[in-house]
């Protein structure tokens, strides 16, 4: 399997530390690493292990000299699951997820086992994209056995978000059902579809993804990812410049019992609104769309840091991440206030 170069990955973390502001504008938020042992990992990683890092950004009090302890006044909170895009990192997503957890809401998020930029990709963590909800299922349930962090997740009031790979990740959370067929049809059609082609984090062909699974193991696990029963209940969607929609049984999509906004570049190339977002966002039931003028995929990744030695490959293509930032966190706020808000008393 090949991975990311060395200096590359330390790219991804003179980026992701430059870019993480030092303090906040708002509420005092705390943010919490942990490892969760995650089975169904052991393939997609590049070393064998079964280890899931996970990033809970979370409303914190103010008055235990670091500002870390988690705040359980006003009860339980809404609770976000959050995914990144294919070789991104959850921290990569931090301009969302810090903004969310000011609001007052628990946000976790991993680093998708074999398919994050802080270490090594592999084919696996390419190909087995429908392991993507199971990992943020995982990390959900670690955290809620957490002492200090668990008593503050509401398990009534869960809802999703993502980006690119995320964004499908985030859909399959809430029902979506994974059809490798419809993607091999799709990408045997559309050879130059932005999803079909090589991905500039990691060059894998779709025919090598297609391979992967179309071979037992991975038959035999999508089957079983296809009977666990739903957990948790997603009830709210904020989905970022989506991909691989093609790869969904369409009438999955429909019978999503969530409200949702899409957020999309309206110069995104990577993964086209009119293969992706659009598609999905026409499926579900309860859907909004907004297109973000000229905006290009990579605008929903923390903006760039300057003066970086080794600058990413997508810090190029990168043209309005601050218009795309505001208009995701303002499309946030408002859904999550009238899903997962504040309980009613």
């Amino acid at each position: 399997m090949i991975g990311l170069r060395a200096p590359l990955r330390l790219a991804v973390l003179f980026l992701l530390l430059c870019a993480a502001p030092a303090t906040w504008a708002g509420p005092v938020i705390g943010q919490r690493l942990m490892i969760a042992d995650h089975p169904s990992a052991a393939i997609r990683s590049a070393d064998g292990s079964t280890r899931l890092r996970i990033t809970v950004w979370y409303p914190a009090a103010g008055d235990d000299g670091a500002g870390t302890a988690p705040s359980v006044a006003g009860g339980r909170r809404g609770v976000i699951l959050l995914s990144h895009g294919f070789g991104g990192a959850a921290v990569a997503m931090d301009w969302f997820a810090a903004a969310m957890a000011e609001a007052g809401y628990v946000v976790i998020g991993v680093d998708h086992p074999g398919n994050n930029g802080l270490d090594p990709m592999t084919r696996a963590g390419a190909a087995l994209f429908f392991e993507r909800p199971g990992d943020l299922r995982r990390a959900y349930d670690h955290v809620a056995a957490d002492a200090e962090l668990g008593p503050l997740l509401d398990p009534d009031r869960v809802a999703a978000a993502g980006f690119s790979a995320g964004g499908f990740t985030a859909l399959a959370l809430a029902g979506a059902r994974v059809d490798p067929e419809r993607l091999r049809r799709f990408c045997a059609a559309n050879p130059d579809d932005g999803v079909c082609r090589p991905q500039i984090e990691y060059a894998v062909a779709i025919e090598d993804v297609l391979a992967i699974l179309d071979g037992a193991p991975a038959r035999a696990r999508l089957a079983e990812v296809a009977a666990a029963p739903p957990h948790p209940r997603i009830r709210a969607l904020l989905v970022m410049a989506p991909a691989i929609v093609q790869a969904f049984d369409p009438a999955s999509l429909a019978t999503i019992d969530a409200e949702a906004r899409f957020i999309l570049g309206g110069a995104d190339r990577v993964a086209p609104n009119t293969t992706n977002g659009l598609v999905a966002a026409a499926r579900l039931p309860r859907a909004h769309h907004q297109i973000v003028p000229d905006a290009g995929h990579y605008d929903f990744l923390t903006t760039c840091a300057a003066g970086s030695p080794d600058p990413l490959p997508f810090c190029a293509h990168q043209r309005r991440p601050a218009a795309a930032h505001r208009a995701a966190i303002t499309a946030a706020l408002d859904l999550f206030a009238r899903t997962i808000g504040k309980r009613a008393q």
